[in-house]
């Protein structure tokens, strides 16, 4: 009966750890999904859509995750969010840069979120009538738009 009572509790306990182990290794890109971090990083409560994205590789070619631009029509503001996937949760050098070029003097500025984050960067700003471009950057591999584009 003690051999049954041992094998029962060990049962049990390789179930619960299992479980538990189970359950730490889920995917890691979804204890921050897009919509998190569209909220959190661009303070946008309403819709918003996708304009581009562009996977960031590192120079072995391992993807470390992806730079999106988006818009949202109610607040007429472009958001860049440059979102972590390998090391997620990790903190490592994340950038999100929006350049914008106005319509009318053809001036140029750069509006940047940088820093050493586990999760994502982002960086937003007004834009309605103007040309943007983006970039992100997950520990110094970068992909994004140079081309000046989503005017007006």
């Amino acid at each position: 009966m003690a051999k049954f009572r041992r094998a029962a509790i060990f049962c049990a306990t390789s179930t619960l750890i299992a479980g538990a182990l189970i359950g730490a290794t889920a995917n890691p890109a979804s204890a921050h999904g897009m919509g998190e971090a569209f909220h959190e990083g661009c303070g946008w409560t309403g819709s918003w859509m996708e304009i581009d994205s562009e996977n960031i590789y590192n120079p072995a070619g391992a993807w470390m995750g992806t730079v999106f631009l988006t818009w949202n029509n109610t607040t007429k503001q472009n958001c860049v969010v440059t979102q972590q996937v390998a090391g997620h949760g990790i903190p490592m050098k994340l950038v999100a840069t929006l350049g914008i070029r106005s319509s009318g003097s053809g001036a140029i500025t750069y509006r940047t979120d940088s820093g050493q984050y586990g999760h994502f960067a982002a960086v937003k700003e007004y834009t309605s009538g103007q040309c943007v471009n983006y970039r992100g950057e997950i520990a110094g591999s970068v992909a994004g738009r140079s081309a000046w584009g989503n005017c007006g």
